[in-house]
Order: C-alpha cells, then structure tokens, then sequence
C-alpha cells in the first residue's frame, strides 16, 4: 500500500523537522493498521494520502483508487488501529 504526505512550508529548519517526523510517525501507524488486510490492499492500486487542513494540528486521509468495499475495510482498521495507540 503507498502513503504519501506533504510536509507543510515553514521557513524554520526545525519546525520542518518535527513535521517530518510527525508525519512519518503517522504514515508508520497508518501501515500497521493495514496489516491484518495486505492481502486484500496489495492486490489493488490504490493510494492513500495524508493532508494537512487548514490548521495545522489537523489531517484528514484521502483515499484514491480503491474499491468502495476496502476504502472502508481500511477505514475500519486505521481507526481501530489508532484507537489502539491512544488506549
């Protein structure tokens, strides 16, 4: 499965570095979340990318190229995924 993100601009060297790290951190848990399912994502195409919003502390996930049925099943592990991290 490939993940992609765009490091926000900042003109601080070490802003970008902890954003980096930050976005890194979370692409890795994103994979973990997924495992139980690669199989099933590795037989498809499909890309998931991780968008900062408007505030920066804020990132929603944008799925392209998948089927409907494991758009959600991916959806389902990512939150189960991180509700285990927080736990």
């Amino acid at each position: 499965m490939k993940v992609y993100y765009n490091i926000p601009d900042t003109d601080d060297r070490t802003m970008a570095a902890i954003y980096k790290l930050h976005y890194d951190n979370l692409k890795l848990r994103l994979l973990l979340a997924v495992t139980d399912i690669k199989s099933i994502t590795d037989k498809e195409k499909g890309i998931v990318f991780i968008d900062r919003l408007y505030n920066p502390d804020r990132i929603s996930f944008r799925y392209e190229g998948w089927t409907k049925a494991t758009e959600a099943l991916i959806k389902h592990c990512i939150v189960q995924g991180l509700r285990r991290s927080h736990a």
